[in-house]
């Protein structure tokens, strides 16, 4: 009986092993994933934070909130400077405020609707590549400046100022514009002589070469080096090896050879030689002193007689701009 039981015990293990071992193991058990569901679990990992785009955006700044504080300590060192340059009234000052303000708002709306688009496909990398498109645009008119060609401020400007503070605000202006013109060629001659030396005479007529062969950018910014070796690279050979003689001369002439290729660069980054406009014609002043009175209505206000909210000059200082966000 005992021999008996112990075969029987033997068998039932046998068979017990044997079913295990021909029972299929169900996918959820096995922790392995089937190899055509691979690829969506990648694609389910995928994700940028909000912080992350916002530095892409912002880039120096690395967040909005940094940007617009910088906005702001920019619009009023602007209002301040030109402010002494033309002896604004207050008025005047009021309104170049307000048109800055529009202008960052108007900024900051364009950059929420990215950012929403942004946020919709954060998830999915396909569909993410394609924000690129968009967060590009931002960048630029950031490294522009706000307050600077078509913005609202400019033609508020110039719809604001008497002549004789016309005149006296182009006139800081391009005294400015040529100080900062010639710290950058500084600047450049400070880096290329670290390849090749030069001696005194030769810095100096570099320096008057350039001063007289190009103007300067229409934008500042990341691509000053750029601007300089590209405009660079259009003067003649000769005029080079005639201001820096020697061997350093032709060397100059084979480093700036190599800007050529930064043209199409440069003009799609807006970045092309200053012009000054001249003296605003009375058809186009009158464009944009429309286009002024509709900043202002949409950024203030009108009440219920059809009179804008409140005199500009009533309005305070440090009033903070409203972004929608």
């Amino acid at each position: 009986m005992h021999r008996k039981s112990c075969k029987l015990c033997e068998f039932l293990r046998r068979l017990t092993l044997l079913a295990f071992l021909i029972t299929p193991l169900h996918a959820e058990d096995d922790g392995w994933l089937e190899f055509e569901d691979q690829a969506a679990a990648v694609q389910n990992q995928f994700e940028v934070s909000p912080e992350q785009f916002e530095q892409w955006v912002f880039q120096h700044q690395g967040s909005a909130d940094a940007a617009l504080k910088k906005l702001e300590r920019q619009l009023t060192l602007t209002v301040e400077e030109m402010s002494r340059a033309c002896e604004l009234n207050k008025s005047q000052e009021m309104k170049l405020r307000l048109a800055g303000q529009y202008d960052i708002r108007q900024f900051f709306n364009e950059y929420a609707k990215v950012r929403n688009k942004f946020m919709e496909v954060r998830h999915d990398q396909n569909e993410f590549n394609k924000i690129w498109n968009d967060i590009q645009p931002l960048q630029q008119k950031l490294g522009a400046g706000l307050f600077n060609a078509d913005s609202i401020y400019k033609k508020v400007a110039d719809g604001t100022l008497n002549k004789q503070q016309g005149l006296e605000r182009r006139k800081a202006e391009r005294e400015r514009r040529q100080f900062r013109y010639q710290a950058l060629i500084e600047l450049h001659i400070l880096q290329l002589e670290k390849a090749i030396p030069l001696h005194a005479k030769q810095r100096e007529r570099l320096v008057q070469l350039i001063l007289a062969e190009t103007q300067p950018p229409s934008i500042f910014g990341q691509n000053d080096q750029i601007y300089l070796s590209y405009h660079l690279s259009q003067v003649a050979k000769k005029k080079i090896t005639k201001a820096v003689d020697g061997a350093q001369g032709r060397a100059l002439v084979k480093m700036y050879q190599k800007g050529r290729g930064y043209k199409h660069h440069l003009e799609s980054q807006g970045v092309v030689p200053f012009e000054e406009e001249d003296e605003v014609p009375a058809v186009k002043q009158a464009t944009r002193e429309a286009q002024i009175d509709r900043a202002v209505e949409e950024f203030v206000g009108r009440n219920a007689n059809g009179e804008i909210q409140g005199e500009v000059i009533d309005a305070p200082v440090d009033a903070p701009v409203r972004i929608d966000r």
